[in-house]
C-alpha cells in the first residue's frame, strides 16, 4: 500500500508510484482559493460555537495510514482546500454543516509554517476522485509534530512552489489544484491544520447535504 511508505525508506515500486503521482501534477493547473472549508455535524458545530474554538482531534481514517495508526501522530482540524468547477464542495461524509475560514487567517500567525504530503488514495466507488492529504504545521509552536512529519510523511512541499496547494502568506496568494472537468481524476485536497483553530477567523456557515460515500484505500488510479 503506497500510503504505508515514507520518503526516508521508500524504494523500488513504491518510490516510483510516488514520483509518478508527483509528475502527473505537472499537467494540472492551479486556481485561486479564498477559504479552507471544515465539514462537520450539527451536534459538533454547536459545541464549536460554545467553546469558540475548533479543538484538535485524532485522525481515525483511513485505518491503514500512519496518521491514523500511530499514537504519536499529530492532532489537528481537517479542512478541504479544493473547489469543484469553481465552487466550494457542498457534500461531505463528515456532516451537513460547512464552516468557511479565509486562508490567510490559517497561516498569517504561523511563525514557521511547513507543508507535508501525508497520503494519497481514492474512493473505490468512484475512482475518478483522488484524495490528497496534506499536513500544515507551525514548526515553531508544534516542534514535536513537525519532527513527526519530517520522519513519517511522504514528502515536504515547498509552500509557495508546488502543484497541489500554494500558500504564500507574504503575497496573500492561495491556490489549489483545479477541478474543471478537463482532466481526470478530480483531485481533492484535504489539509490537517495541526493544533486548534480559533473561531475569530470564521467567515460563514452553510448547511449542506452529507455524502454517503466512504473512503477506501487503494492504489493510484491509472493515469495519475
Amino acid at each position: 500500500m503506497f500510503g504505508d511508505f515514507r520518503r526516508s525508506h521508500a524504494h523500488g515500486h513504491e518510490a516510483n508510484e510516488l514520483e509518478s503521482f508527483m509528475d502527473s501534477l505537472r499537467e494540472r493547473r492551479l486556481e485561486t482559493i479564498k477559504y479552507f472549508t471544515h465539514m462537520t455535524t450539527t451536534e459538533n458545530i454547536r459545541k464549536i460555537f460554545k467553546d469558540g474554538t475548533m479543538f484538535p482531534r485524532n485522525t481515525e481514517t483511513p485505518h491503514w495510514s500512519v496518521l491514523s495508526r500511530d499514537k504519536d501522530a499529530p492532532m489537528g482540524v481537517w479542512f478541504s482546500a479544493s473547489l469543484y468547477h469553481g465552487e466550494l464542495p457542498e457534500t461531505s461524509a463528515f456532516g451537513d454543516n460547512r464552516i468557511k475560514i479565509p486562508c490567510q487567517f490559517i497561516v498569517q500567525n504561523m511563525f514557521q509554517p511547513r507543508l507535508f504530503l501525508e497520503a494519497f488514495y481514492y474512493y473505490e466507488s468512484n475512482p475518478k476522485n483522488q484524495i490528497v492529504r496534506l499536513i500544515l504545521v507551525d514548526a515553531e509552536v508544534h516542534r514535536r509534530e513537525a519532527e513527526w512529519c519530517e520522519k513519517k510523511c511522504l514528502r515536504r512541499l515547498n509552500m509557495v512552489d508546488n502543484k497541489i496547494l500554494v500558500l504564500n502568506r507574504n503575497k496573500k496568494v492561495y491556490q489549489c489544484v483545479k477541478n474543471d472537468g478537463e482532466l481526470f481524476p478530480y483531485i481533492w485536497v484535504e489539509v490537517l491544520v495541526v493544533g486548534q483553530v480559533d473561531m475569530v477567523a470564521i467567515d460563514t456557515i452553510d448547511e449542506t447535504t452529507p455524502s454517503k460515500l466512504e473512503p477506501t484505500p487503494g492504489k493510484v488510479p491509472t493515469g495519475v
